[in-house]
């Protein structure tokens, strides 16, 4: 039987605001060691060399994200329309994938992407083992981890009777406890994190899943899938489908594992920034991402203790330990553009980042496209842009005009001119642009024509 893995890309992880944002969410942070969790759960994945194919399923809008991390599998990727959870997430990339590799059944196992493994070799084997139990039992997998402390913030699992080795049958699903529940379930044997791993025979989870979902036969082929993806219901997999089932079993396993869902969490298991705190008397945490960390900037504390703060350009987050859950509350009063977008934001055609910004006066931008790439035809109503021109050569076409780009050229782009950036060179275009005007908003772009599908 074929084995795929599938790689759940398509969260938008705004417990860690102000780091992640809708535009840019925790997957794609480089906050270990300069790799991305996605990258490092794919390559934990690859080394493992136990899958025929490796796949990726995201939202459309993070394509060039999941091309800058992962070059060698571009074309292995699922992309949503939209956003609906876990449960379309599991059905719509089983039938997409199968179509695409022309098979009519195959042994999946989903991975979260944004998860962090403390012990790859217990993972390994836990790997191999659903593997195994996959071509022993006709049942659907999740994994259960074996709770190191009280989390208030996991879902749990309560194993049933044992089934073989480390696999029992799943008693029931329960939802975030409170404290001294949590505490409870951290002294009983029969209680696991769910760590949101599954592995299912397609052919299985099809039939098991519209057994206890009978309303939702008609999305049995992809066609359907595709075009009525509005009306199926935005729910995870574990709500939809496996606290309804009576044929799943849960693997324990003790290889360590955290859904990195605070910044905490994060805390927790690498704190990168030692190099750029200075402590006296002090007890900080500095968290940065590494492609926003780029000034060369000091933290400097006396006689504080027990904080967390997480640094960007336009945001400092300031918290006390234990408490940064409450992010939630910040977020009702930030503004749905800020939500969506960071002080940089990575495009199909390279990226920008915001040097200087004043309300409804000016904006700075430092802006790279890069090689054999172009911005879209686009209008501004609201702005005019000037550009200065530090690195490479290329072509600016500007109402109908074509004119050559090169280090120390000026350009004035009026509002409601009609322009793009063509970049035909080997090397990076960097612009200094400057955006004049009574809007100053990234929804100011009147995309005309644009070759990576954005109109």
């Amino acid at each position: 039987m074929y084995n795929i893995a599938v790689i759940l890309a398509g969260g938008f992880g705004t417990r860690l605001f102000p780091l992640s944002r809708i535009n840019y969410p925790k997957q794609f942070l480089r906050i270990f060691r300069g790799k991305s969790l996605l990258q490092i759960t794919y390559e934990r994945l690859k080394n493992l060399k136990i899958f025929d194919d490796i796949w990726v399923c995201a939202n459309k809008k993070h394509l060039y994200l999941i091309r800058r991390d992962l070059q060698d599998i571009s074309h292995k990727i699922v992309l949503e329309e939209k956003s609906k959870n876990t449960a379309y997430a599991f059905l719509y990339s089983t039938f997409k994938i199968l179509n695409n590799l022309g098979l009519n059944d195959s042994n999946f196992i989903f991975f979260p992407s944004d998860h962090f493994i403390f012990n790859d070799n217990s993972f390994n084997v836990s790997v191999k083992d659903l593997i195994v139990f996959l071509g022993k039992y006709q049942r659907t997998f999740i994994v259960g981890v074996k709770p190191t402390f009280p989390s208030t913030e996991y879902g749990y699992i309560k194993k049933g009777y044992n089934i073989d080795d480390s696999l029992f049958t799943v008693d029931r699903f329960v939802e975030k406890p409170n404290k001294s529940r949590a505490m409870y379930y951290l002294k009983k044997d029969y209680y696991l994190w769910n760590s949101g791993i599954y592995a299912f025979n397609f052919r299985f989870f099809l039939h098991d899943l519209f057994s206890v979902n009978p309303d939702l036969g008609s999305f049995s082929n992809l066609e359907v899938l595709e075009t009525k993806i509005d009306i199926f219901p935005n729910i995870s997999i574990d709500y939809l489908y496996s606290q309804r089932s009576s044929n799943l079993a849960v693997l324990q396993s003790n290889f360590g594992w955290s859904d990195l869902g605070s910044f905490e969490e994060i805390i927790k298991i690498s704190n990168i920034n030692n190099e750029k705190v200075i402590h006296v008397d002090s007890n900080v945490d500095v968290i940065l991402d590494e492609f926003e960390n780029f000034r060369d900037k000091k933290y400097c504390f006396i006689d504080v203790d027990d904080l967390v703060i997480v640094d960007t350009s336009d945001f400092q987050l300031v918290s006390k330990k234990g408490k940064t859950q409450k992010i939630s509350k910040i977020l009702e009063n930030i503004s749905r553009e800020q939500r969506e977008y960071n002080s940089f934001d990575f495009r199909p055609w390279g990226y920008y980042r915001e040097i200087e910004k004043s309300r409804s006066r000016y904006r700075i931008k430092n802006i790279v496209i890069y090689p054999s790439q172009e911005l879209s035809l686009q209008y501004h109503n609201h702005r005019d842009e000037y550009w200065v021109v530090v690195n490479g050569r290329g072509k600016l076409v500007i109402d109908n005009t074509i004119v050559d780009i090169s280090p120390g050229k000026f350009f004035h782009i009026p509002k409601g001119s009609v322009h793009k950036v063509i970049n035909n060179s080997n090397e990076n275009i960097e612009i200094i642009e400057i955006q004049l005007g009574d809007i100053l908003s990234e929804d100011d772009i009147i995309r005309i024509n644009d070759k990576y599908d954005r109109v």
